[in-house]
């Protein structure tokens, strides 16, 4: 069933917009934390990575999340984000995208170098310690208290 699913959505169409689009939308509903299959994000992570710098809006937001529900099982994913251009993930989107960003740097804190943390710090300090949005200042603490337990102990 898992092989036939993975056929069908990798059929879909890449080379337009809607196409795109419709990829991620059918693999974020397969693979929605509270009604779907998780795992099933971990054979198609290539794709989503590869097409994450052409979407935009609510398609990017879900994307992220697709990325965000398997973050620890994805190697070099913080890696991959900072290619992709990771700054302007936090720094430029609407305060949900913000909100996942800041969800998978979180999960991947246990895997972060001090360099890594070192490199981040300063972009989230900036755009989140005095956020409007009270999500987005409650994950960027969360983030900093995960930093302080598991680099600081």
């Amino acid at each position: 069933m898992v092989s036939h699913v993975k056929t069908e959505i990798t059929k879909i169409k890449r080379d337009t917009l809607d196409g795109r689009d419709r990829f991620i939308r059918c693999l974020h509903g397969i693979c929605n934390v509270n009604s779907g299959y998780p795992p099933f994000a971990t054979t198609l992570v290539q794709r989503v990575l590869y097409e994450l710098p052409k979407l935009a809006g609510e398609i990017k937001t879900q994307a992220l999340e697709i990325l965000m529900w398997r973050a620890t099982e994805i190697p070099d994913l913080f890696r991959e984000l900072k290619i992709k251009d990771l700054t302007s993930l936090i720094r430029r989107f609407a305060p949900q995208t913000q909100s996942v960003v800041l969800s998978i740097l979180t999960a991947l804190c246990p895997t972060l170098s001090a360099t890594d943390i070192a490199w981040c710090m300063p972009m989230v300090t900036e755009v989140c310690h005095n956020h409007t949005d009270l999500q987005v200042r409650s994950l960027y603490f969360q983030f900093l208290m995960t930093i302080y337990d598991i680099k600081l102990r």
